[in-house]
């Protein structure tokens, strides 16, 4: 499977955690030895601490911030930071909002004016709710990206990954198979 510019990857798995943004490190090591400009991104995290003057700070942030070089200002790498733990959807209803895919569709088009390749992760479980109206694949769906699905060992790990790829290939997604493509 090869990459081309103008991609969006989504770097998804059906638990959490699954080791998806170590993947995402070594994807954008990849993509940059072959010559594109990646942005990785997590469009909402859930969880987040926070910060001294009170704003939400993020735990993913700082890391992309570092892997983008600091050539992508933090809130276009994660442009929605709640406070309450569990899904998107639930994180941004607890702090008074409603998220819509819509709503991430318009985060990924503007990270996707700092490289050629958006490499995006998503908070929790892929089938979690993300948004008001839909989770990742539904996401994935909406903006055409490449799958790319990861997880923790074990035999219930990989029928739950099978599980996911077959939901995915059924909405016509691009599923990568080897995270080194």
């Amino acid at each position: 499977m090869s990459f081309v510019k103008g991609d969006i990857v989504f770097v998804l798995s059906p638990e959490a955690p699954s080791g998806k943004t170590r993947t995402i490190e070594s994807l954008v090591k990849v993509l940059k030895a072959r010559g594109f400009t990646p942005v990785a991104m997590k469009p909402v995290e859930t969880s987040c601490p926070a910060e001294e003057d009170h704003d939400i700070g993020s735990r993913h942030g700082p890391a992309l911030h570092r892997l983008m070089e600091g050539r992508v200002p933090l809130p276009v790498l994660v442009p929605y930071r709640f406070r309450a733990a569990g899904s998107g959807r639930d994180a941004a209803r607890a702090a008074g909002l409603e998220l819509s895919l819509g709503d991430l569709v318009q985060t990924m088009a503007e990270a996707s004016r700092y490289g050629d390749i958006v490499v995006a992760e998503t908070t929790g479980p892929a089938l979690s709710p993300l948004a008001e109206d839909g989770h990742a694949l539904d996401l994935a769906e909406r903006v055409a990206g490449k799958l790319l699905v990861v997880s923790s060992d074990g035999a219930d790990d990989a029928h739950a990954v099978g599980a996911l790829r077959t939901e995915a290939e059924a909405r016509g997604l691009t599923v990568v198979a080897d995270p080194t493509v």
